[in-house]
């Protein structure tokens, strides 16, 4: 289970390279050192700012548009896991928090 990110702060467009640094780049050497050790399972704390701003519409229809850095990295890396899966066998789930 993978539930450590950079949260939000005050301003998420100030230092977005935290959120990439922190959410993308570390998951990513974290799915590899999973491969390594041969597990095959994962779960991912990803975020409703998935979504973008809220809207029952965007939400029934799986519409994605995150508006901000801390969105854009839970994203990326659940399109990354889906990558690993088709790549490596590696079965994820993506928990979006509301």
């Amino acid at each position: 289970m993978h539930f450590a990110s950079t949260l939000r702060s005050e301003n998420l467009f100030r230092n977005p390279k935290k959120y990439y640094r922190n959410n993308l780049i570390n998951t990513i050497n974290l799915l590899i050192k999973l491969l390594r050790s041969k597990i095959k399972y994962f779960i991912f704390s990803s975020s409703a700012a998935v979504y973008g701003i809220p809207n029952l519409f965007q939400y029934l229809k799986n519409i994605k548009d995150p508006i901000n850095p801390y969105g854009n990295s839970k994203l990326i890396i659940e399109n990354v896991l889906n990558d690993f899966n088709v790549a490596y066998g590696l079965k994820f789930i993506s928990l979006r928090y509301f």
